[in-house]
């Protein structure tokens, strides 16, 4: 709430001294940036420090981002970072005083710490700087230069003797400027090389958020743009393409937006991974945020291209904060590094607070008496068709009461939350517990059952459910209604206290392992919009005439067709109304593409493996072209598990994820496809050996992930149908 707050400040504070047409020229216009900093220091916007004390890193980078969508000129980033260096410890020099007043306003250049071969770097002796720096910025208007040394921070008085100033025009306007030192007149704020190297990156970071901020005022008026302007007699925004390539967009700014603010949060808590996530999101945000930027200019079309148009504004920031100090280049690089250097797993883990984390722990003790290592060991014997099952294992989860853990009591409260429930899906996915049977009984059906079902169906279902005895299948899809659910044609016609259900579903995941099916159904076939006809059911598949032909799928388990020919279902399965099962399945779907999102712990996982068997016989990082392509991979996935992370939060709030679970799923589906060929590639032909030739690598999981990958796009609703629906419902974009 408090960051909210200062965001709206910041945002009211630049919306009156530097308005969103104010012209690109007017950032070298010395008298009015300093007017702006005064406006600014006046609201008490100059001192932040990223501290405990102050707001902290989350927010630093909160206010860089408003800088950003105002396309402002101030001297955000410089100013932070000095501010935080004095905190540090370090003594101010007196060229400092009155920084948080206003007075100063400091350009900063990286040198030797910028992570850019060109950068240039600069040394001081007896108090006299000397050398030559390149991409400084904010130099037309500052008051003093701050200069990165191998022992801390010069400072440089930027109209005194021994410095000289050059403009290097190009995309950036304000432009870059070229320093060279000769002899100038210094005080050193004192810094150690970890002190500095954590500045830089706190730097990068507070730079992507920035051009987030110019990205996401980009995307906010190209999405008023396509909503009002017409073509072909429609509106922009009514065409799939315009939609599909704005849900691109939006993926690309909420990963980044969660990558951002999850580093600055681990900072603030003195977490160690925070620089992990930091150049997560530099990899991350570096590479989307400038394609964004592109499809955004695409989407204005020539409407955009002027200069007087705010868009060419947010293009020029984008680039330069996303390419500046290395880059995307730079940042996987790094993130790899650090990656390799990590003990154990070596994709850092996510803190979802006291209560969950407390539950993950008596999960593992669970875990170590259940599920063993001979229990393991025998699973990675079985038929590939066999894995993940276990009528054992369910029976057991019922037993611990893990297959209940959100269900409310009597009173309507829930001893868990999705927070374990989150825990649960990672805990058994990294044991690789057969939870095959119960995964959609526990996620999907049960839910809807409590929420929707008849006390005879609740009385009925519930317990046996609670004890693993219940597998469900979903009855979805049909040969002319795939993700176009409201097209279904099996029907269900009402006689008596009975259904009749005639029709035909295909692809129902291991249907002919299931006790029950969660079949849609068409109870009305003359209702407009066809959405409104359909209803949901509970269908025990042992009754008489339901007929079940499995096919191997090419990941290597069973799917179904499944053919009903008027079998009798008891009204008492019916779940809610007639007629509402369209809404019924949206929170059930919406709960799906969560679990499916849920699948990136696997990836993860073998992210990990293939990291460490790239780095073995005492490899310390993978060659360079390699290093570049698991970078920005191992920036991916970490994305990929806070979209799933937001999903549940959207769960917490009691509210349906849409929105989040189809980016969510989308996202990790097309990720995993990439992450397959990537280890294709890295790996080469041992790459497609499965897991019983006799060179294979990595148990033969990358061939075995590769064809499973296709399913995690197709199935759930294909990513077309994601796309569409983070168009409409998250941007509101007409249909």
């Amino acid at each position: 709430m408090e960051i909210d707050l200062l965001r709206e400040s910041v945002a009211r504070s630049l919306e009156g001294a530097w308005p969103a047409l104010t012209p690109l020229e007017a950032g070298e216009d010395t008298d009015r940036v300093r007017t702006l900093w005064r406006v600014l220091a006046a609201a008490g916007q100059t001192g932040l420090a990223a501290t405990a004390d102050d707001f902290g890193l989350v927010g630093a980078v909160s206010v860089c981002m408003e800088h950003g969508r105002a396309a402002s000129p101030a001297p955000i980033v410089p100013t932070v970072l000095l501010n935080h260096a004095v905190s540090l410890g370090a003594s101010a020099p007196a060229m400092l005083n009155g920084i948080g007043e206003g007075a100063i306003l400091p350009a900063i250049a990286y040198g030797a710490f910028d992570g850019d071969a060109s950068a240039g770097s600069a040394e001081l002796v007896s108090g006299k700087l000397s050398g030559a720096l390149r991409f400084v910025e904010d130099v037309g208007s500052a008051s003093h230069l701050a200069v990165f040394t191998a022992d801390g921070i010069a400072i440089v008085t930027a109209d005194g003797d021994g410095a000289t100033l050059t403009p290097e025009v190009g995309l950036n306007i304000p432009p870059f400027h070229r320093v060279a030192f000769d002899r100038a007149p210094a005080q050193l704020l004192a810094l150690d090389r970890d002190a500095l190297e954590k500045l830089a990156t706190m730097a990068r970071l507070l730079y992507v958020a920035r051009a987030l901020g110019a990205a996401r005022r980009a995307f906010t008026l190209v999405l008023e743009h396509v909503s009002t302007r017409k073509q072909f007699g429609r509106l922009l925004a009514q065409f799939q393409a315009m939609q599909h390539k704005l849900a691109n967009a939006e993926i690309a700014l909420r990963g980044t937006e969660e990558l951002v603010l999850y580093a600055a949060k681990l900072f603030d808590v003195d977490e160690g991974d925070w620089r992990v996530f930091a150049e997560a999101a530099v990899a991350f945000g570096s590479t989307y945020l400038r394609q964004t930027s592109i499809e955004t200019h695409h989407a204005f079309g020539a409407v955009g291209y002027a200069e007087e148009h705010e868009a060419p504004r947010h293009f020029r920031r984008i680039h330069a904060d996303c390419c500046r100090m290395g880059g995307a280049i730079r940042a996987q690089q790094a993130l790899v590094r650090l990656l390799a250097k990590r003990e154990g797993e070596v994709m850092p883990g996510f803190w979802l607070g006291k209560r969950a984390e407390a539950f993950r722990a008596e999960l593992r003790e669970w875990l170590a008496a259940n599920w063993t290592q001979a229990d393991r060991a025998a699973e990675r014997k079985r038929p590939r068709k066999d894995q993940g099952i276990s009528a054992e294992f369910s029976r057991k989860l019922g037993e611990g009461g893990l297959l209940s853990l959100t269900w409310p009591d009597e009173n309507g409260v829930a001893a868990k939350g999705p927070r374990e429930q989150l825990v649960l899906v990672e805990e058994m996915e990294a044991a690789g517990a057969p939870t095959m049977l119960t995964s959609a009984a526990s996620w999907l059906m049960a839910p809807e059952i409590i929420r929707h079902g008849t006390p005879e169906l609740k009385a009925e279902m519930l317990p046996a459910l609670r004890r693993g005895e219940v597998y469900a299948a979903l009855g979805y899809s049909e040969p002319e209604a795939g993700s176009d659910l409201s097209s279904l044609r099996t029907r269900a016609v009402r006689e008596g206290d009975d259904y009749l259900i005639t029709g035909q579903k295909l692809w129902g995941t291991m249907t002919d392992r299931a006790t029950h099916i969660l079949l849609a159904a068409r109870t009305d076939p003359e209702i407009q919009p066809k959405s409104k006809g359909i209803s949901l059911f509970i269908v025990p598949t042992n009754l008489p005439g339901i007929t079940i032909q499995p096919q191997m799928a090419f990941y290597g388990h069973t799917y179904c067709t499944q053919f009903y020919d008027e079998v009798r279902v008891p009204s008492r399965y019916l779940l809610g109304r007639e007629g509402q099962g369209w809404s019924i399945l949206s929170g059930a779907l919406a709960s799906e593409r969560v679990i499916m999102g849920g699948t990136v712990l696997r990836f993860t996982r073998l992210f990990s493996r293939l990291l460490r068997h790239l780095t073995r016989d005492g490899a310390t990082e993978p060659p360079q072209a390699t290093s570049m392509r698991l970078g920005g991979l191992a920036a991916e996935l970490l994305a990929a598990r806070l979209f799933a992370l937001r999903s549940i939060l959207t769960l917490e709030e009691g509210r349906v994820p849409v929105a989040e679970g189809a980016v969510t799923k989308v996202f990790t589906g097309e990720l995993a496809e990439r992450f397959c060929e990537a280890a294709v590639d890295i790996l080469g032909t041992t790459g497609l050996l499965g897991r019983d030739a006799p060179d294979s690598v990595l148990d033969g999981l990358v061939e075995l992930e590769l064809r499973t990958s296709l399913m995690l796009v197709i199935g759930g609703g294909a990513a077309e149908i994601q796309r569409t629906l983070i168009a409409q419902v998250g941007l509101g974009l007409p249909r």
